[in-house]
């Protein structure tokens, strides 16, 4: 009988991951068709903020649909504690590819720091251009641009790992960027930890082959470090300072503990 269950679970869980995957190319096709819609014809000084709307309605309805078909779990309140966050730069550690997702599904002003190759990518790269991400090809550039949104109320979210890490725990070196912005446009930094039950879609896992469902996420508020706090350090200082807290917070942190 336990066996029959088990055969019948597993087979459940691989029509929920079908049916997510199908969702997810349906998804990635309307996000990018709408952005390049609204391009031409929204004006220049409000492309940004529909832009991000856009992803954040995305991300949220995407979400919600993972989460009513049972393939994930995610706990949202300290996420919604940022709602409403301005002129702070969020740093996070970076495991998996719905990181930035569960950011965007709660904060719909978000500026995501942007790989510029994902921005030259034609199947998501112009809703990316369309929410005015700034992307990582120039290190000037990339400072300039987030220090001016930063200027402008909007959070910064960077993932100064600069990759996914692969494991729980921050493990590469820190690029200093996100100090950089804060202390150019007197930023407070708020650190998050982020968690998951899984490897599926963590660096070098393949998106094909289904996991054990359901994959639990949790994204901790963590350290805030406000101006005045960060005015004495070099950038340097500052980002050793936070990936030390961050790799300390990790281990200290369950795989996949806090989820509902």
């Amino acid at each position: 009988m336990d066996m029959i269950r088990k055969m019948a679970r597993r087979g459940w869980h691989r029509i929920i991951f079908c049916i997510g995957l199908v969702y997810a190319v349906w998804a990635f096709a309307v996000f990018n068709t709408v952005a390049l819609l609204l391009a031409p014809v929204v004006p220049r000084r409000w492309r940004g903020m529909v832009g991000r709307r856009w992803i954040w309605v995305m991300s949220r309805l995407s979400l919600n649909v993972l989460r009513g078909l049972g393939g994930i779990r995610c706990n949202p309140h300290d996420l919604k504690a940022l709602a409403h966050i301005r002129n702070t730069v969020v740093v996070a550690n970076h495991p998996s590819l719905m990181d930035a997702m569960l950011f965007t599904a709660y904060l719909p002003d978000l500026v995501c720091v942007t790989k510029q190759s994902l921005l030259d990518h034609p199947f998501y790269g112009a809703a990316l251009r369309l929410a005015q991400y700034p992307g990582n090809d120039t290190p000037l550039r990339l400072i300039r641009s987030a220090v001016a949104h930063a200027r402008a109320g909007q959070p910064i979210l960077l993932f100064p790992e600069g990759t996914r890490s692969g494991r729980a725990r921050a493990d590469n070196a820190f690029h200093p960027a996100f100090a950089a912005i804060a202390m150019q446009a007197g930023c407070t930094v708020q650190t998050m930890v982020i968690t998951t039950s899984s490897p599926y879609l963590r660096k070098g896992a393949s998106l094909l082959r289904c996991p054990a469902l359901p994959i639990t996420y949790t994204v901790t508020r963590g350290a805030t470090l406000p101006p005045q706090a960060t005015r004495a350090m070099t950038s340097r200082e500052l980002a050793g300072q936070v990936q030390a807290w961050l790799t300390e917070a990790l281990a200290r942190q369950a795989p996949h503990g806090g989820m509902a």
